[in-house]
């Protein structure tokens, strides 16, 4: 008992010696090729790039320590800052955190994609990168922090997908090349100046599944507090009762030319139509109550206010908005039609077409989407043709009859037929001949042939033994399959027989091998001359017959009763012949098939016999 606990006490102290966990220390840094790393006991980070850097940079999954390999799961604070001249960063998916101002001023940056398992784009992330072009956002993000992208200048489109819930304050300030925006449909917070500066808009649209904003005229729309928070060139507010307020920087830096507030608009916030310096002609309602500060800030190409209310001087108006003068009190009636938006009869002003959108869709993706005015050619975009597993899909035309000029809006969809695919499986035997050949559809059950048989040839007999790969039980391809064989030699049997067909020698060969003949016969009265046929290689079971020479120089085959030098059924013949015959010769050697000294009918059944077995 004590032996077996003084074991158990052995193996445990052995356990904690060899599989005692690694232990590694805290602040370690290491250097490779200009990027440091740090530990932090179960992980390290990215701490700092050298600033000498230029280039790609690639970041691996792990790193060495002291102590072993750490997997690089953090992008430290400021790691990256004013590295101006790297050009791409590529980060493992292992990251799942990226700090404050990680990549701020990197001026070079043209694109990034983030890893998957991020959940929150820090503040100031990419402030400053200025030539960065695209930044793909992955699925698991939830929040876009403060000044996120601000100043990213040459981003050309703006997706915030589905999973992110809060946009915040300057997370695309100034992204001023970027000319579509798209909201995903859990976004449930964005600050009024999220946006602001993005000038180049020309195209705004958010998911019909989200609750808290909408868009509508290329507008974005706080939906339950009716304000307008952004609008871009082609921006037509709607009149709907859906917008009470233009919002804080909604239009802040746009190059709309001219803009008509629509009945229903209360407010107009501060610094909503700021440096507009391309801003022409606005026309005011007679609900707006309240125009704030700034509202109409650095708006000096404004040509024509019109107002359409009474009374100009009930509007309470902020200070920095001198630029926004009345240049009408409207009195008398408006009217409207298919092509203008408002027509003014008492100015005979006419504000600008109003642009109708016409989108084309395949399988829910928005081929194009594009603004028209009234008769305008429609442009159509091409479509393919494509294929799934069971089908080919082929463009039949569109779900609506197809306007070849704009006569408002419209949403065209693009309608296929759908033709089967038809794959073509093949069972072949093993010299390619096809043993059975099929067409089937995606997922339809292969029907496999009869096990096929091969004949035989001179060397082997063959035995099915399988399909070379395994026969797939429903059909997702074409396919073909070859018939495996197993093979087995043929035995030949070659016998050497006496004149009398005694055997000398019987042996089993394969067809090719070389046959050896046995040792010269002997015998007292007679000698042996060679074999009734030449020994050759085999080519099959075979008999050969001594051949002798008689003292007296005759040759004298025992069986050969015929003289022709070969034992066959006609010596079978003539032995029958001379055993019934009265006319018997002295030398009966040749008649002696048997050799018993007697020539008779036991003689004609030996013969008949040996004959036999040569075929």
């Amino acid at each position: 008992m004590k032996k077996i606990f003084s074991i158990v006490i052995i193996i445990s102290m052995l356990s904690s010696l060899f599989f005692a966990p690694v232990v590694f220390a805290d602040d370690e840094t290491v250097v490779i090729d200009g990027i440091t790393y740090t530990s932090h006991n179960t992980y390290c980070s990215v701490t700092a790039c050298d600033s000498n850097k230029s280039g790609a940079v690639v970041i691996p999954e792990k790193v060495q320590f002291n102590n072993g390999l750490l997997t690089v799961t953090a992008v430290d604070p400021g790691a990256f800052m004013h590295r101006s001249d790297v050009t791409g960063i590529s980060l493992p998916d292992t990251v799942n955190s990226i700090g404050m101002s990680a990549f701020y001023g990197c001026k070079s940056l043209l694109s990034m994609d983030l890893p998957a398992g991020m959940t929150e784009i820090s503040e100031n992330t990419f402030y400053n990168c200025e030539n960065l072009k695209s930044v793909t956002i992955p699925d698991s993000v939830t929040v876009i922090g403060k000044k996120a992208f601000q100043y990213c200048r040459s981003i050309d489109s703006i997706t915030v997908p589905d999973s992110v819930t809060t946009v915040s304050e300057g997370a695309f300030h100034y992204c001023s090349a970027a000319e579509s925006l798209t909201i995903g449909k859990r976004v449930t917070s964005i600050t009024n100046n999220a946006f602001r500066g993005c000038g180049a808009l020309k195209k705004i649209t958010v998911s019909k599944d989200n609750a808290a904003y909408h868009s509508a005229g290329d507008c974005l729309i706080d939906t339950n507090n009716k304000i307008m928070m952004l609008g871009c060139q082609k921006s037509v507010i709607p009149d709907d009762g859906t917008v009470e307020v233009i919002g804080k920087y909604a239009f802040d830096k746009s190059v709309v030319t001219s803009m008509y507030i629509p009945e229903g608009v209360t407010t107009i916030e501060e610094n909503a139509f700021y440096y507009c310096e391309n801003l022409k002609i606005i026309t005011i309602p007679s609900t707006v109550k309240t125009i704030k500060e700034g509202a109409f800030y650095s708006c000096r190409a404004i040509e024509k206010t019109y107002y359409l209310g009474t009374d100009w001087n009930s509007i309470s108006i902020s200070d920095y908005n001198t630029d926004l003068k009345p240049h009408l009190v409207y009195h008398s009636e408006h009217t409207y039609d298919d092509q203008y938006d408002y027509i003014c009869n008492e100015c005979g002003y006419r504000r600008e077409h109003i642009w109708f959108l016409v989108t084309f869709v395949d399988r829910e993706n928005v081929l194009s989407s594009v603004y028209y005015k009234i008769g305008d050619k429609v442009e159509v975009p091409d479509v393919k043709d494509y294929s799934d597993e069971t089908y080919n899909y082929v463009f039949k035309g569109w779900d609506v009859k197809l306007q070849d000029v704009c006569e408002g809006d419209a949403e065209y969809n693009a309608v296929y037929d759908k033709v089967y695919i038809d794959y073509t499986v093949k069972f072949l035997d093993h010299d390619g001949k096809i043993i059975s050949e099929k067409t089937y559809r995606y997922n339809d059950k292969i029907t496999v042939p009869k096990d096929p048989k091969r004949d035989s040839d001179k060397t082997y007999t063959y035995t099915f033994k399988s399909w070379d790969k395994k026969v797939a039980a429903t059909c997702t391809a074409n396919a073909e399959y070859k018939a495996v064989y197993d093979s087995e030699y043929i035995e030949y049997t070659v016998k050497f027989v006496d004149a009398d067909g005694k055997v000398i020698s019987e042996k089993t060969y394969h067809y090719g091998d070389k046959i050896k003949a046995p040792e010269d016969p002997a015998q007292d009265d007679r000698s042996f001359i060679g074999w009734d046929k030449e020994v050759t290689d085999c080519t099959g079971s075979v008999t050969y017959t001594a051949r002798y020479v008689s003292i007296g120089g005759a040759v004298i085959i025992r069986g050969d009763c015929d003289g022709d030098g070969e034992i066959n059924n006609r010596d079978v013949v003539e032995l029958f012949r001379y055993v019934s015959s009265r006319d018997k010769k002295e030398d009966e050697t040749v008649y002696d098939y048997n050799a018993d000294g007697e020539v008779n009918n036991r003689d004609v059944v030996d013969l008949f016999r040996f004959v036999s077995t040569l075929h």
